[in-house]
């Protein structure tokens, strides 16, 4: 956040361990108030794209977990399953693969759905 004194406000949240850490920056020389007020009319008209874009990076960091669980599950527990089931799980984790290769949103959100009902088959 940039206030009307020309203060930057940065707070970021590690997602990993919960931790936040917060930073103020004050400039040596002040900002003209058109100056703020343009920058802030900037960031409010990227905030719907920022937006967009973070929603697009946690759906592929997903969707990259749920490829690699499902990895980890088929190489502990694969021998177990029923042959038809594991060929199942195998064709929604290669089609969630090829999505995120295609840095494909769309897909990713309903291969992981889909890679998700074939594991709970599965057990």
């Amino acid at each position: 956040d940039l206030d009307a004194n020309g203060i930057l406000s940065v707070s970021a949240t590690d997602k990993g361990t919960g931790k936040v850490a917060d930073i103020k920056i004050t400039g040596a020389s002040t900002l003209a108030d058109d100056e703020v007020e343009r920058m802030m009319k900037d960031a409010e008209a990227n905030a719907e794209a920022d937006q967009a874009q973070r929603d697009a990076v946690d759906t592929k960091n997903q969707a990259d977990s749920a490829v690699y669980q499902t990895k980890k599950q088929l190489e502990e527990f694969g021998d177990k399953a029923p042959a038809d089931l594991k060929s199942t799980v195998e064709d929604k984790l290669k089609a969630l693969e090829e999505a995120v290769a295609a840095d494909n949103i769309a897909d990713m959100k309903s291969g992981q759905e889909a890679l998700q009902e074939a594991m709970m088959a599965l057990g």
